[in-house]
Protein backbone atom coordinates (compact mmCIF):
# COMPACT_ATOMS: atom_id res chain seq x y z
CA UNK A 1 0.00 0.00 0.00
CA UNK A 2 2.81 2.39 0.94
CA UNK A 3 4.53 1.64 -2.37
CA UNK A 4 1.33 2.51 -4.29
CA UNK A 5 0.97 5.81 -2.40
CA UNK A 6 4.62 6.70 -3.01
CA UNK A 7 4.30 5.85 -6.69
CA UNK A 8 1.14 7.96 -7.00
CA UNK A 9 2.71 11.00 -5.30
CA UNK A 10 5.87 10.71 -7.37
CA UNK A 11 3.82 10.50 -10.55
CA UNK A 12 1.71 13.54 -9.60
CA UNK A 13 4.85 15.51 -8.70
CA UNK A 14 6.39 14.82 -12.11
CA UNK A 15 3.17 15.70 -13.89
CA UNK A 16 2.66 18.98 -12.01
CA UNK A 17 6.26 20.18 -12.31
CA UNK A 18 7.34 22.20 -15.31
CA UNK A 19 10.77 20.66 -14.80
CA UNK A 20 10.48 16.96 -15.65
CA UNK A 21 12.83 14.02 -15.26
CA UNK A 22 11.90 10.96 -17.26
CA UNK A 23 12.03 7.62 -15.48
CA UNK A 24 12.48 4.78 -17.96
CA UNK A 25 9.75 2.64 -16.43
CA UNK A 26 6.11 2.07 -17.43
CA UNK A 27 5.12 5.04 -15.24
CA UNK A 28 5.76 7.57 -17.99
CA UNK A 29 4.80 8.07 -21.62
CA UNK A 30 5.50 4.96 -23.66
CA UNK A 31 5.27 7.12 -26.77
CA UNK A 32 8.45 8.88 -25.65
CA UNK A 33 10.43 5.95 -24.32
CA UNK A 34 9.21 2.87 -26.18
CA UNK A 35 11.51 3.37 -29.22
CA UNK A 36 14.47 3.36 -26.81
CA UNK A 37 13.48 0.55 -24.45
CA UNK A 38 14.47 -2.25 -26.80
CA UNK A 39 17.98 -0.87 -27.30
CA UNK A 40 19.33 -0.46 -23.77
CA UNK A 41 20.02 -2.94 -21.01
CA UNK A 42 20.61 -0.42 -18.23
CA UNK A 43 18.86 2.90 -17.66
CA UNK A 44 19.60 6.04 -15.71
CA UNK A 45 16.82 8.60 -15.46
CA UNK A 46 15.84 10.03 -12.10
CA UNK A 47 16.69 6.60 -10.66
CA UNK A 48 18.80 3.88 -12.24
CA UNK A 49 17.05 0.79 -13.60
CA UNK A 50 18.19 -2.33 -15.37
CA UNK A 51 16.44 -5.11 -17.23
CA UNK A 52 15.47 -8.05 -15.09
CA UNK A 53 17.00 -11.29 -16.33
CA UNK A 54 14.05 -13.32 -15.05
CA UNK A 55 11.10 -11.27 -16.32
CA UNK A 56 11.11 -9.97 -19.88
CA UNK A 57 10.10 -6.33 -20.15
CA UNK A 58 10.47 -5.66 -16.40
CA UNK A 59 12.98 -3.26 -14.87
CA UNK A 60 14.49 -3.35 -11.39
CA UNK A 61 16.46 -0.68 -9.49
CA UNK A 62 20.24 -0.83 -9.57
CA UNK A 63 21.54 -1.34 -5.99
CA UNK A 64 22.93 1.82 -4.36
CA UNK A 65 26.16 -0.01 -3.56
CA UNK A 66 26.70 -0.49 -7.29
CA UNK A 67 25.95 3.17 -7.99
CA UNK A 68 28.48 4.26 -5.38
CA UNK A 69 31.04 2.00 -7.02
CA UNK A 70 30.30 3.64 -10.37
CA UNK A 71 31.29 7.02 -8.95
CA UNK A 72 34.87 5.75 -8.78
CA UNK A 73 34.99 5.18 -12.56
CA UNK A 74 37.18 7.94 -14.04
CA UNK A 75 37.38 6.73 -17.64
CA UNK A 76 33.82 7.42 -18.75
CA UNK A 77 32.38 8.13 -22.18
CA UNK A 78 29.34 10.41 -22.34
CA UNK A 79 27.50 10.57 -25.67
CA UNK A 80 24.93 13.20 -26.58
CA UNK A 81 22.41 11.17 -28.59
CA UNK A 82 20.25 12.42 -31.44
CA UNK A 83 19.46 9.55 -33.79
CA UNK A 84 15.78 9.94 -34.67
CA UNK A 85 14.37 7.45 -32.14
CA UNK A 86 12.28 10.03 -30.28
CA UNK A 87 11.61 13.81 -30.06
CA UNK A 88 14.72 15.94 -29.42
CA UNK A 89 13.52 19.53 -29.92
CA UNK A 90 14.64 22.25 -32.31
CA UNK A 91 18.20 23.33 -33.07
CA UNK A 92 18.43 25.73 -30.11
CA UNK A 93 17.27 22.99 -27.72
CA UNK A 94 19.81 20.57 -29.13
CA UNK A 95 22.66 23.08 -29.00
CA UNK A 96 22.06 24.11 -25.38
CA UNK A 97 21.77 20.44 -24.39
CA UNK A 98 25.03 19.60 -26.13
CA UNK A 99 26.92 22.54 -24.64
CA UNK A 100 25.51 22.00 -21.12
CA UNK A 101 26.54 18.35 -21.22
CA UNK A 102 29.97 19.18 -22.67
CA UNK A 103 30.65 21.69 -19.88
CA UNK A 104 29.83 19.14 -17.16
CA UNK A 105 31.95 16.47 -18.86
CA UNK A 106 34.89 18.88 -18.95
CA UNK A 107 34.41 19.55 -15.24
CA UNK A 108 34.33 15.81 -14.43
CA UNK A 109 37.08 14.86 -16.85
CA UNK A 110 34.88 12.55 -18.94
CA UNK A 111 35.27 11.80 -22.64
CA UNK A 112 32.47 13.63 -24.50
CA UNK A 113 31.05 12.61 -27.87
CA UNK A 114 28.14 13.63 -30.10
CA UNK A 115 26.08 11.15 -32.12
CA UNK A 116 23.86 13.59 -34.07
CA UNK A 117 22.61 11.86 -37.21
CA UNK A 118 18.94 12.86 -37.38
CA UNK A 119 17.44 14.53 -39.30
CA UNK A 120 20.91 15.23 -40.72
CA UNK A 121 24.55 14.55 -39.90
CA UNK A 122 25.70 17.42 -37.72
CA UNK A 123 29.25 17.37 -39.16
CA UNK A 124 27.82 18.13 -42.62
CA UNK A 125 27.12 21.63 -41.29
CA UNK A 126 29.16 22.03 -38.09
CA UNK A 127 32.55 20.32 -37.94
CA UNK A 128 34.66 19.69 -34.83
CA UNK A 129 36.76 22.75 -33.96
CA UNK A 130 39.37 22.32 -31.22
CA UNK A 131 37.63 19.34 -29.58
CA UNK A 132 36.94 16.23 -31.65
CA UNK A 133 33.51 14.98 -30.56
CA UNK A 134 32.87 12.52 -33.39
CA UNK A 135 32.05 8.88 -32.71
CA UNK A 136 31.51 5.94 -35.04
CA UNK A 137 28.13 4.15 -34.75
CA UNK A 138 30.07 0.92 -34.23
CA UNK A 139 31.55 2.43 -31.03
CA UNK A 140 28.12 2.91 -29.43
CA UNK A 141 27.49 0.11 -26.94
CA UNK A 142 23.74 0.25 -26.34
CA UNK A 143 23.70 -3.18 -24.71
CA UNK A 144 25.89 -2.05 -21.81
CA UNK A 145 25.44 1.74 -21.82
CA UNK A 146 22.97 3.63 -19.62
CA UNK A 147 20.38 5.96 -21.11
CA UNK A 148 19.72 9.29 -19.40
CA UNK A 149 16.92 11.65 -20.45
CA UNK A 150 16.47 15.13 -18.98
CA UNK A 151 13.79 17.40 -20.41
CA UNK A 152 13.88 21.00 -19.28
CA UNK A 153 10.72 23.11 -19.52
CA UNK A 154 11.68 25.88 -17.10
CA UNK A 155 14.54 28.33 -17.64
CA UNK A 156 14.48 29.84 -14.14
CA UNK A 157 17.97 30.18 -12.68
CA UNK A 158 17.12 27.94 -9.72
CA UNK A 159 15.96 25.16 -12.04
CA UNK A 160 19.01 25.66 -14.26
CA UNK A 161 21.34 24.99 -11.34
CA UNK A 162 19.18 22.06 -10.31
CA UNK A 163 19.60 20.60 -13.82
CA UNK A 164 23.38 20.89 -13.61
CA UNK A 165 23.48 19.25 -10.19
CA UNK A 166 21.16 16.46 -11.32
CA UNK A 167 23.18 15.77 -14.47
CA UNK A 168 26.47 15.87 -12.59
CA UNK A 169 25.35 13.26 -10.06
CA UNK A 170 23.70 10.98 -12.62
CA UNK A 171 26.78 10.99 -14.83
CA UNK A 172 28.99 10.16 -11.85
CA UNK A 173 26.72 7.32 -10.72
CA UNK A 174 26.26 5.79 -14.16
CA UNK A 175 28.38 3.10 -15.82
CA UNK A 176 31.37 3.55 -18.14
CA UNK A 177 29.25 4.65 -21.10
CA UNK A 178 26.15 6.84 -20.83
CA UNK A 179 23.98 8.09 -23.70
CA UNK A 180 22.15 11.33 -22.97
CA UNK A 181 19.14 13.07 -24.51
CA UNK A 182 18.69 16.53 -23.02
CA UNK A 183 17.86 20.16 -23.70
CA UNK A 184 19.29 21.36 -20.38
CA UNK A 185 19.98 25.09 -20.45
CA UNK A 186 22.91 25.15 -18.03
CA UNK A 187 25.02 26.38 -20.97
CA UNK A 188 23.47 29.85 -20.62
CA UNK A 189 24.99 30.17 -17.13
CA UNK A 190 28.43 29.68 -18.70
CA UNK A 191 30.46 30.98 -21.63
CA UNK A 192 28.04 29.71 -24.29
CA UNK A 193 29.97 31.31 -27.15
CA UNK A 194 33.36 30.02 -26.02
CA UNK A 195 32.08 26.47 -25.49
CA UNK A 196 30.29 26.51 -28.86
CA UNK A 197 33.42 27.65 -30.67
CA UNK A 198 35.48 25.00 -28.89
CA UNK A 199 33.13 22.36 -30.27
CA UNK A 200 32.07 23.70 -33.68
CA UNK A 201 33.13 25.53 -36.79
CA UNK A 202 31.14 25.83 -40.04
CA UNK A 203 31.69 23.13 -42.63
CA UNK A 204 33.13 24.38 -45.97
CA UNK A 205 29.65 24.27 -47.52
CA UNK A 206 28.06 26.24 -44.67
CA UNK A 207 30.95 28.73 -44.61
CA UNK A 208 30.55 29.37 -48.34
CA UNK A 209 26.81 29.96 -47.95
CA UNK A 210 27.44 32.23 -44.95
CA UNK A 211 29.88 34.41 -46.87
CA UNK A 212 27.43 34.66 -49.78
CA UNK A 213 24.59 35.86 -47.53
CA UNK A 214 26.82 38.35 -45.70
CA UNK A 215 27.87 39.78 -49.06
CA UNK A 216 24.20 40.12 -50.04
CA UNK A 217 23.46 41.95 -46.79
CA UNK A 218 26.39 44.25 -47.68
CA UNK A 219 26.75 46.04 -44.39
CA UNK A 220 25.37 46.25 -40.85
CA UNK A 221 22.09 44.48 -40.15
CA UNK A 222 19.61 43.74 -37.39
CA UNK A 223 17.88 40.38 -36.96
CA UNK A 224 14.12 39.88 -36.53
CA UNK A 225 12.63 36.45 -35.76
CA UNK A 226 9.06 35.19 -35.50
CA UNK A 227 7.68 31.82 -34.36
CA UNK A 228 4.08 31.49 -35.57
CA UNK A 229 3.85 27.73 -34.92
CA UNK A 230 0.80 26.44 -36.85
CA UNK A 231 -1.18 29.68 -36.59
CA UNK A 232 -0.82 30.64 -40.26
CA UNK A 233 -1.54 27.12 -41.49
CA UNK A 234 1.78 26.48 -43.25
CA UNK A 235 3.94 24.82 -40.58
CA UNK A 236 3.87 21.42 -38.85
CA UNK A 237 4.49 21.44 -35.11
CA UNK A 238 5.29 18.57 -32.74
CA UNK A 239 2.76 19.45 -30.03
CA UNK A 240 -0.56 20.46 -31.56
CA UNK A 241 -2.10 22.01 -34.61
CA UNK A 242 -4.18 25.17 -34.25
CA UNK A 243 -4.80 27.36 -37.30
CA UNK A 244 -6.25 30.84 -36.99
CA UNK A 245 -9.31 31.75 -39.05
CA UNK A 246 -8.19 33.48 -42.24
CA UNK A 247 -9.22 36.99 -41.14
CA UNK A 248 -7.34 36.60 -37.84
CA UNK A 249 -4.29 35.15 -39.61
CA UNK A 250 -4.21 38.08 -42.02
CA UNK A 251 -4.57 40.54 -39.14
CA UNK A 252 -1.62 38.89 -37.34
CA UNK A 253 0.51 39.17 -40.47
CA UNK A 254 -0.41 42.86 -40.90
CA UNK A 255 0.41 43.66 -37.28
CA UNK A 256 3.73 41.82 -37.49
CA UNK A 257 4.64 43.70 -40.69
CA UNK A 258 3.83 46.92 -38.85
CA UNK A 259 6.38 45.97 -36.17
CA UNK A 260 8.94 45.21 -38.87
CA UNK A 261 8.42 48.68 -40.35
CA UNK A 262 8.64 50.30 -36.90
CA UNK A 263 11.95 48.57 -36.15
CA UNK A 264 13.29 49.64 -39.54
CA UNK A 265 12.59 53.26 -38.58
CA UNK A 266 14.41 52.60 -35.29
CA UNK A 267 17.45 51.19 -37.18
CA UNK A 268 17.47 53.19 -40.43
CA UNK A 269 21.13 52.46 -41.21
CA UNK A 270 20.70 48.67 -40.95
CA UNK A 271 19.22 46.04 -43.24
CA UNK A 272 16.73 43.75 -41.53
CA UNK A 273 17.48 40.03 -41.61
CA UNK A 274 14.13 38.27 -41.07
CA UNK A 275 13.68 34.59 -40.29
CA UNK A 276 10.50 32.74 -39.42
CA UNK A 277 8.85 29.33 -39.31
CA UNK A 278 6.19 30.59 -41.74
CA UNK A 279 6.92 30.65 -45.46
CA UNK A 280 3.68 32.61 -45.89
CA UNK A 281 4.97 35.42 -43.69
CA UNK A 282 8.45 35.32 -45.21
CA UNK A 283 7.03 35.77 -48.71
CA UNK A 284 5.20 38.89 -47.54
CA UNK A 285 8.00 40.47 -45.54
CA UNK A 286 10.54 39.82 -48.33
CA UNK A 287 8.67 42.37 -50.47
CA UNK A 288 10.00 45.19 -48.27
CA UNK A 289 13.13 46.71 -49.88
CA UNK A 290 15.14 46.89 -46.64
CA UNK A 291 14.49 43.23 -45.68
CA UNK A 292 16.76 40.28 -46.41
CA UNK A 293 15.43 36.71 -46.22
CA UNK A 294 17.51 33.58 -46.76
CA UNK A 295 15.74 31.67 -49.52
CA UNK A 296 14.33 28.20 -48.94
CA UNK A 297 11.70 26.21 -47.10
CA UNK A 298 11.36 25.75 -43.37
CA UNK A 299 10.36 22.81 -41.18
CA UNK A 300 10.62 21.71 -37.56
CA UNK A 301 13.84 19.80 -36.92
CA UNK A 302 11.92 16.79 -35.56
CA UNK A 303 9.48 16.79 -38.51
CA UNK A 304 11.79 17.42 -41.44
CA UNK A 305 10.27 16.17 -44.73
CA UNK A 306 12.34 14.11 -47.14
CA UNK A 307 11.74 16.50 -50.05
CA UNK A 308 14.19 19.45 -50.11
CA UNK A 309 15.43 18.41 -46.65
CA UNK A 310 19.07 19.14 -47.42
CA UNK A 311 18.29 22.71 -48.41
CA UNK A 312 16.13 23.17 -45.28
CA UNK A 313 18.92 21.89 -43.06
CA UNK A 314 21.34 24.36 -44.62
CA UNK A 315 18.94 27.27 -44.11
CA UNK A 316 18.42 26.28 -40.46
CA UNK A 317 22.13 26.44 -39.64
CA UNK A 318 22.72 29.41 -41.92
CA UNK A 319 20.01 31.55 -40.29
CA UNK A 320 21.45 30.65 -36.88
CA UNK A 321 24.98 31.82 -37.77
CA UNK A 322 23.69 34.93 -39.53
CA UNK A 323 21.66 35.96 -36.48
CA UNK A 324 24.82 35.61 -34.40
CA UNK A 325 26.46 38.24 -36.67
CA UNK A 326 23.65 40.82 -36.29
CA UNK A 327 24.13 44.13 -34.49
CA UNK A 328 21.00 43.45 -32.46
CA UNK A 329 18.51 40.58 -32.23
CA UNK A 330 14.74 40.90 -31.84
CA UNK A 331 12.08 38.26 -31.30
CA UNK A 332 8.60 39.45 -32.31
CA UNK A 333 5.74 37.85 -30.41
CA UNK A 334 1.98 38.33 -30.19
CA UNK A 335 -0.84 36.23 -28.74
CA UNK A 336 -0.32 32.50 -29.27
CA UNK A 337 3.06 32.91 -31.00
CA UNK A 338 5.94 31.17 -29.21
CA UNK A 339 8.83 32.83 -27.44
CA UNK A 340 11.41 30.86 -29.41
CA UNK A 341 14.83 30.10 -27.95
CA UNK A 342 16.43 30.00 -31.42
CA UNK A 343 17.27 33.74 -31.82
CA UNK A 344 18.29 33.99 -28.16
CA UNK A 345 20.78 31.13 -28.55
CA UNK A 346 22.19 32.78 -31.67
CA UNK A 347 22.52 36.10 -29.84
CA UNK A 348 24.48 34.34 -27.08
CA UNK A 349 26.80 32.92 -29.71
CA UNK A 350 27.47 36.36 -31.15
CA UNK A 351 27.44 38.25 -27.87
CA UNK A 352 24.94 40.78 -29.21
CA UNK A 353 21.88 42.40 -27.61
CA UNK A 354 18.56 40.55 -27.50
CA UNK A 355 15.01 41.77 -26.95
CA UNK A 356 11.52 40.28 -27.06
CA UNK A 357 9.00 42.67 -28.66
CA UNK A 358 5.40 42.08 -27.57
CA UNK A 359 2.67 43.64 -29.69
Amino acid sequence: MLKKITSHLERRLLQSSRYRWYFFTPRVSRETIQPLLCRYGTYAAGGHYKKSSSMEGKYTPVPHSQLRANREIREKRIVYLCDGQTIYGGLADRMKGIISLFAICQELGYDFRIHFVSPCRLEDYLEPATYDWRISPSDLHCDTAAMLVLENTDDARYQTRKQAEWLRHRLQEGPEEIHVITNANYAYELDYSGLFRQLFRPSPRLQEALEKELAALSGPFVSLSTRFLTLLGDFRETNGYYVLPEDEAEDLIRRTLHEVERLHRHHPENRLLVNSDSVRFLSRVAELPYVHVVKGGVAHTDLMPSENAEQMHLKLFLDFLLISRANYVYLLRSGLMRESGYPYAASRLGGNGFEVVEY
